[in-house]
């Protein structure tokens, strides 16, 4: 039996609280069988005579002599022994005794030295020093009562009472703060045996960064979850605590602005789920049609497997597929199917949530609706989603798939408009193109030195290229006539004739075109960002940005994805903010830098924002980063009330997601 197992064989909480209270309890005796000597009188002559030697501090006053902070707020309550959580976690060792909680009205501080100054004769035998908030209200309670409830210097009575007060709270602070810490000790012990939870730099190391490699924050530790039990304990436990601890879950680590991290506290890693089984269920019902429950922790790659066996899948895509659904949801999920079907928040039936009070709650939008649509679009604040229901629809085997091209902004935009007016084609989304050099990187398409030699020439005299992307699903029922069904369309549309860009490939190659783009011998930053703009103003967005800005991304080894959505596809009752307009365009600036050098894309983001605001134009920032609690209301419009209603409801210790900075910025 090692050193380790026998700890917790004794170290339970009834011996703790025996110790603690004896330790408290022996200093108290001691202090009370001293002398109470009274103050002696000062006289003038008191200032000038020689300092007398100090006699050495006792155990006591060593004790009263270090800064603690009592809260009056309504959490001050104390949690019992009993009730404290196995699983307490704290953040790191930080010198507890010496910080102050937030909101605290009184104050006991360590006195200073009064050297050189006149020795006042009401000065107090015990020192203290409240915050101006905590004087206005004792101030107005005094006035209230007609009564004195605080005197400094006025005689033994008021010193007594104020030392009775000060050594209760002191004993019960102190009580919490040891058994806190040792607790905390003794229960990280137990986990670590259990394998659930690390700290070791590998999975710290993990935990702190993610695809935008900008923001690094390191947690006190990493939970490895094998059931829903292990998440709804950790929540539990940080609720319970003294000092709640932050909680971000983190799927695949795609975030680019920190927005999975929790400093100080303790990362989820939700991949970890996944290892007990593929957690993706396909069923049917007569009312809701064919849907799939999936595991918050699983990729949409997974889902597309797995579906795709009973030649089903959901209607709406992401562009990239190796994303996890929970992550997905907690924004919003775009591709180019959007248009028709929505995002995948859009395309969910119901979810199981477990919220920042530690409760697992199912919901849909008849059953605890409130939390349903909070969560989809809710970048994290409400809860950490387990499951979701999918809807699915039958699968397509092929797609008919090309890229057009266009020198004429308006034109290009008329058309992408007309596209997502009618619902024969599956898929539309497009580029801007600043670069010779991209069509060539076009992976999914074989160009001839025909085209790529017209793409140049184009832009040498044009400066900026635009690129509609289409696409026409079909099986082996319509094969016969889908060539004709496509070429019908493409007479609709204004494209420069004679450069072609175009596919024939199965369903599942066309869905996974982007790939996995998680490559550890590849070290990039990724300053992205994404915005939604109304379509009024889109000509503007060109004329005064877009035109001076795109020539300056040609620096970036990205892509610029540009194309409009439906708003009648969104639901306004979830948390995600688009502009107030029937139509709206995304644009999504994907630079990738090296992690030395990512700043000059960031200027030029903020630029952007910054000439958008000033020209009036009504941006809303998709996977927003956003700096400040003004511009935070402001992204949020009217949703911002209940969005913090909600918050109040579902997280009101706001420890869930804070890398977001939503609530926890000035």
């Amino acid at each position: 039996m090692n050193g380790f197992e026998v700890v917790p064989s004794w170290l339970t909480p009834t011996v703790i609280f025996c110790v603690l209270n004896l330790v408290i309890g022996t200093i108290f005796l001691i202090q009370g069988l001293k002398p109470h000597n009274k103050a002696p009188k000062s006289s003038e002559n008191d200032a000038l005579s020689p300092p007398q030697l100090a006699r050495a501090p006792s155990l006591f006053e060593r004790v009263n002599s270090i800064k603690l902070s009592f809260s009056r707020s309504e959490n001050r309550d104390l949690v019992p022994v009993s009730t404290v959580h196995e699983d307490v976690l704290i953040n790191h060792d930080q010198d507890r005794a010496h910080q102050s909680p937030e909101g605290s009205d009184f104050r006991v501080t360590r006195s200073k030295s009064d050297t050189g100054a006149k020795a006042s004769s009401t000065a107090p035998s015990v020192s203290v020093v409240m915050k101006k908030s905590a004087s206005e209200k004792v101030a107005a309670s005094e006035k209230e009562d007609g009564r004195k409830l605080w005197q400094l210097g006025g005689g033994d009575e008021a010193v007594d009472a104020r030392a009775d007060d000060f050594i209760k709270r002191f004993r019960q602070q102190l009580k919490m703060q040891r058994l806190d810490s040792l607790l905390r000790t003794w229960c990280l012990i137990k986990v670590f045996n259990k394998k659930i939870i690390r700290n070791d730099s590998q999975a710290i190391r993990l935990a702190s960064t993610d695809y935008g490699d900008i923001v690094h924050q390191n947690p006190s530790a990493v939970l490895y979850p094998s059931s829903i039990n292990d998440i709804t304990d950790l929540i539990k436990s940080s609720i319970n605590n003294v000092r709640p601890f932050t909680i971000a879950a983190r799927g695949n680590g795609h975030s680019v602005r920190g927005q999975a991290m929790a400093s100080n506290g303790v990362v989820v890693n939700m991949k970890s789920l996944g290892e007990i089984g593929v957690r993706i269920r396909v069923s049917f019902n007569p009312s809701l049609g064919f849907y799939a429950d999936v595991g918050g922790e699983q990729l949409w790659i997974d889902v597309l497997h797995e579906t795709l066996k009973h030649g089903l899948m959901p209607v709406s895509w992401t562009d990239y597929v190796y994303l996890t659904v929970g992550g997905t949801l907690s924004n919003a999920g775009i591709g180019g199917q959007a248009f028709l079907h929505g995002p995948l928040i859009s395309n969910v039936l119901e979810l199981d949530v477990i919220t920042g009070t530690g409760t697992f709650i199912t919901c849909s939008k008849t059953k605890n609706s409130d939390l349903f649509f909070g969560v989809l679009g809710g970048l994290g604040q409400f809860g950490i989603i387990t499951r979701a229901r999918i809807i699915l629809k039958k699968a397509p085997t092929r797609v008919k798939w090309v890229r057009l091209l266009y020198s004429d902004f308006s034109i290009f935009t008329t058309d992408q408009e007309h596209l997502i007016s009618s619902s024969s084609p599956n898929y539309v989304e497009g580029f801007i193109v600043a670069s010779e050099t991209t069509p060539s990187s076009w992976p999914s398409f074989s160009s001839s030195t025909s085209d790529r030699n017209g793409v140049t020439s184009l832009l040498k005299n044009k400066g900026l290229l635009y690129t509609i992307e289409l696409v026409k699903y079909y099986d082996d029922q319509s094969a016969s006539t889908i060539d004709e069904e496509f070429q019908r369309l493409l007479q609709e549309l204004n494209f420069i004739p004679g450069i072609a860009f175009n596919k024939d490939v199965p369903i599942f190659d066309f869905l996974t075109r982007v790939g996995d783009l998680e490559n550890p011998e590849t070290i990039q930053a990724h300053p992205w960002l994404n915005l939604f703009i109304p379509k009024s103003r889109i000509q503007d967005f060109n004329s005064q940005i877009l035109v001076d800005m795109i020539p300056r991304f040609n620096d970036t080894n990205g892509l610029c994805i540009f194309y409009p959505l439906n708003k009648n596809k969104w639901d306004d009752r979830m948390s995600a903010v688009i502009p107030d307009e029937d139509v709206f365009y995304t644009i999504g600036l994907l630079h990738s830098s090296n992690p030395n050098t990512f700043e000059k894309f960031d200027e030029l983001n903020n630029e952007i924002l910054r000439l958008s605001e000033k020209a009036g134009i009504k941006v809303k920032q998709y996977l927003p980063y956003i700096k400040s609690k003004e511009d935070w209301v402001k992204h949020f419009g009217s949703k911002w009330s209940i969005f913090q209603k909600r918050k109040t409801m579902f997280d009101p210790k706001m420890i869930l997601s804070r890398g977001q900075r939503i609530f926890n910025v000035a």
